[in-house]
């Protein structure tokens, strides 16, 4: 989703800076399609590294609901074993 945004933001906002780019080209000597190309850029870089925050956020919050899973099973097997030790010690 940031990155859609940060992609509109770019194209909205290149046509109003074009003028100012393309005076800061005779300036400085920089081509308006080079600061265009290194904003994009910057945009993917920024969107992949969210991209990879947000799903090691997903990644931990699965694996601790995971833990709470395999605890609720263990806790359900060792409420089996003493019902079979109870069970064992009935039959002899």
């Amino acid at each position: 989703m940031l990155i859609i945004y940060v992609l509109y933001y770019t194209n909205t906002q290149t046509k109003h800076l074009n003028n100012k780019i393309q005076s800061l080209t005779l300036k400085r000597g920089i081509m308006a399609d080079e600061l265009t190309l290194t904003r994009f850029l910057l945009a993917v870089m920024l969107g992949t590294l969210f991209a990879i925050v947000y799903s090691m956020r997903k990644l931990i919050i699965l694996e601790r609901y995971i833990a709470r899973i395999e605890g609720h099973i263990e806790k359900l097997s060792k409420h089996i074993l003493r019902e079979e030790s109870v069970i064992r010690r009935k039959i002899r």
